[in-house]
């Protein structure tokens, strides 16, 4: 629930509940759309030294905000999921603010968002096979064409959620349309997004880099693990000297000895964008580490550092 979400924000961030209030009321406006752009929760993000690059991807196509909640708030027959949300929107909205919302249920379709992603299914099949089946070839964070259609089904649930109280027909068909048209549009742009800038060339240094992280062969009846353990303050020590500060805390949340701050709001980002690190694999991880970090290429560079290759070697 709202509530909830912004305690947890709170403590992987270590703000008070207090500190927290403005962000809370951006995020619940720019949540239901009444705010239609983030500026003003990035805003608010910033005053308090926060990432705003988290804005839209923590609220943006939330199905509890722009469906649900709007919906209790302007019929009093419809059963409130959680109280506290309920009385918060209560008391910071507008009266302007429930006529704009009275306005958006008035528009609901009689068909459920469930019904109409379902029927999106072969469209987002179609898109992923026509425009993104080339990915897996470029990008290894995705194994195969089953991730990409996963990925826009993704996008086409947000572009349901954030268009369904704007339909200005009841008409299935017309909805159909205009939902593809909508979700057309939005995983062109996923997919632009996403599109390699040039191919990569694989070279033997990214293999010892690979097996550095997960893939150590045994040595003197020890697995790699075993001696990372055994070794770590040793092998982080020479790692963060040779490395700079991003790269390092890169590598510290690939391996899992970043600070715990760090490792949870690396945790926060990824549930944010509806993923759980433990269904990632390794080079889907550090595609996930990159964009959290803002760096897309940070570990082809760290492939590339002959200070870093020449400690691997040795």
């Amino acid at each position: 629930m709202f509530i909830e979400k912004i305690e947890q924000l709170a403590r992987d961030w270590g703000k008070s509940l207090s500190e927290m209030d403005e962000i809370m009321t951006a995020s619940l406006r720019y949540g239901m759309r009444l705010d239609r752009h983030p500026g003003k929760l990035k805003r608010e993000l910033k005053k308090l030294k926060i990432d705003s690059t988290i804005a839209t991807p923590l609220w943006s196509g939330n199905a509890y905000l722009l469906i649900t909640m709007p919906s209790v708030l302007v019929n009093k027959k419809k059963k409130i999921p959680c109280l506290a949300d309920f009385i918060y929107a209560r008391k910071v909205l507008k009266k302007e603010d429930f006529s704009e919302l009275k306005s958006k249920v008035k528009n609901l379709p009689p068909m459920s968002p469930h019904d109409i992603l379902k029927g999106m299914f072969p469209a987002i099949k179609r898109q992923a096979y026509s425009r993104g089946r080339f990915l897996p070839q470029f990008d290894r964070m995705y194994g195969g064409i089953e991730d990409i259609q996963q990925d826009l089904f993704v996008e086409a649930a947000a572009v349901v959620n954030k268009q369904i109280m704007n339909l200005k027909t009841h008409n299935i068909d017309d909805i159909m349309k205009y939902m593809g048209f909508c979700f057309k549009k939005k995983s062109d742009t996923y997919l632009r997004a996403n599109a390699p800038k040039a191919r990569r060339v694989r070279v033997e240094e990214d293999k010892i880099f690979e097996d550095m992280v997960h893939e150590k062969k045994k040595s003197n009846g020890e697995d790699y693990e075993t001696a990372l353990e055994l070794n770590q303050k040793e092998v982080t020590h020479d790692l963060e000297s040779l490395l700079s500060k991003e790269a390092y805390l890169g590598v510290g949340l690939l391996m899992n000895f970043a600070p715990e701050p760090e490792l949870n709001k690396f945790e926060q980002f990824l549930e944010s964008s509806g993923i759980k690190r433990q269904t990632l694999s390794t080079t889907q991880t550090k595609r996930w580490i990159e964009k959290y970090l803002g760096k897309g290429d940070l570990f082809t560079q760290l492939q590339q550092s002959k200070s870093l290759l020449a400690y691997l070697k040795t």
